[in-house]
């Protein structure tokens, strides 16, 4: 054998003389280390060791009949399992912004809302309750696909939270008038108010005043990541009675409450 064959032996870490089984088996050993793609991978090593085993092989005695061809259909598979490299450096696709507008029942409760991506696609988004204006919603994966085995963007959705007809937020506390009549803020007691949660009782301490402030705890938004929940305030709002005159109105302002100083100086 001329000293090429012999280098083609050496290349494969073989002994000169080596069966053709023997050459096949280190040729798998050394390619799938070698190759471009693997971590150790050196693309002029692994053509020497390629070409090495083809030398190799020719150099062995030809096998005829089916030994030959499964000898060619083994080799095949081989090739096949080796993963070719990439012709293109891979694309991460691009994320998708959207906006997504909530009612505050919604942002109270949580809720599935569909939003539409600039890129047409629709999605059903599930938002937390607490959400708030300007929290964002990451979807992984959502976005534009990858090219050449890029991942894919994010879909990116901003929530936006209406303004109510009859509530106000601020930060996480709901903030709401409740008018009475001024006999109600005198006698005081249980009333009923729709608010965003649902109906609520609401209990209202004797001699009340317009103006005053009271406090359902925990009723406000939900709080999120470790952030306490919020809370429910009303404002007492006083109500004329149907057919009142303002003067009568400001008599019975003045006058109505038994325990007022200047009231019981002119009794």
């Amino acid at each position: 054998m001329s000293d090429s064959k012999s280098d083609c032996y050496t290349v494969l870490g073989l002994a000169k003389g080596a069966s053709a089984q023997e050459a096949r088996a280190a040729y798998r050993r050394l390619a799938k280390r070698f190759h471009p793609d693997a971590p150790d991978g050196d693309q002029e090593r692994f053509h020497a060791i390629t070409a090495a085993h083809s030398a190799v092989l020719k150099d062995q005695p030809r096998p005829a009949g089916p030994a030959r061809r499964a000898l060619v259909s083994g080799f095949w598979k081989l090739a096949k399992a080796v993963p070719e490299k990439p012709l293109k450096n891979p694309i991460n696709g691009t994320n998708q912004e959207a906006v997504l507008y909530l009612s505050l029942e919604d942002a109270l409760r949580g809720a599935t809302r569909r939003v539409t991506l600039p890129n047409g696609r629709a999605l059903d988004v599930q938002c937390p309750a607490g959400c708030i204006s300007d929290d964002i919603i990451r979807l992984k994966g959502a976005g534009d696909p990858g090219r050449h085995g890029g991942k894919s963007g994010d879909a990116l959705i901003r929530i936006k939270l209406l303004a109510h007809k009859r509530a106000s937020l601020r930060g996480r506390d709901l903030h709401m008038p409740l008018w009475l009549d001024l006999a109600q803020l005198r006698k005081g007691g249980k009333v009923e108010v729709v608010t965003p949660h649902g109906p609520l009782k609401v209990n209202i301490p004797a001699l009340s005043s317009h103006g005053q402030s009271l406090r359902l705890k925990g009723k406000g938004l939900p709080g999120r990541e470790g952030a306490e929940n919020g809370h429910l305030y009303f404002t007492l709002k006083s109500r004329r009675a149907s057919g009142f005159s303002d003067a009568l109105h400001r008599f019975n302002r003045l006058w109505g409450n038994p325990l007022r100083p200047h009231a019981q100086s002119k009794a």
